[in-house]
């Protein structure tokens, strides 16, 4: 009778430590989950601004940009640091767009330092999301879209710096399309990569469809 005892008492306790790593482990995959949402979210927020921009509304678009930054600064805990940066690059977007139309010195240089925090952020975001493995994609690594926006703003930052006549701006301009051109040699591998691989499970579930088609007309 003890050793019946024991025993049961022994797989409760198992049962109830595996129920509870369960629960945390799903806890963690909601609380990704929820990161990787919000943060698309904020991609939706840069594309809308992006279009108050084109319909000459660029004002609207710093407004909802200004007012989604707020609202990530308030909420940091559900919001990866990615979120934050993309808010930064579509502003920096239009800031450039403005300042290549206008070629205002004052605009030129505001938009350069947009520019430089969203590089900074880009890169803390990708080691964020490579560190905790959040993934937004089946085919690209943790942290992919952060190389390529990084290397956005790598682009046009230097193009701004390009607009000066100090040598010393050229230089760096010069060193910056550089990096650039080395990510986009990256991204390229990535995406012939990821290619070969949708290919592949695209082959694999044509032949489990046709393997079930003919099963289906056999039965």
């Amino acid at each position: 009778m003890h050793s019946v005892r024991s025993n049961r008492s022994g797989s409760s306790l198992a049962t109830t430590g595996t129920s509870s790593t369960n629960k945390k482990a799903y806890t963690k995959q909601e609380q990704e989950t929820e990161l990787v949402l919000n943060q698309a979210e904020c991609f939706e927020i840069a594309l809308q601004a992006m279009d108050y921009l084109l319909d000459d509304h660029a004002e609207k678009g710093y407004t909802i940009l200004s007012e989604k930054t707020q609202q990530v600064a308030l909420n940091q805990k559900h919001y990866p640091p990615g979120s934050e940066m993309i808010l930064t690059l579509a502003t920096g977007v239009i800031q450039f767009l403005e300042a290549t139309l206008g070629f205002e010195a004052s605009m030129i240089n505001k938009a350069r330092e947009t520019m430089s925090k969203a590089e900074d952020q880009a890169t803390k975001a990708q080691n964020y999301n490579i560190k905790k493995n959040l993934v937004t994609s089946s085919y690209y690594p943790p942290g992919t879209e952060f190389k390529v926006t990084y290397t956005e703003s790598c682009l046009l930052n230097a193009l701004l710096m390009l607009f000066n006549e100090s040598m010393m701006d050229s230089a760096k301009a010069l060193y910056k399309l550089r990096k650039a051109y080395n990510n986009l040699q990256d991204l390229e591998k990535l995406i012939t990569k990821a290619k070969i691989m949708q290919k592949r499970d695209n082959d694999l579930k044509g032949k489990a469809n046709l393997t079930e088609s003919a099963n289906t007309t056999t039965t």
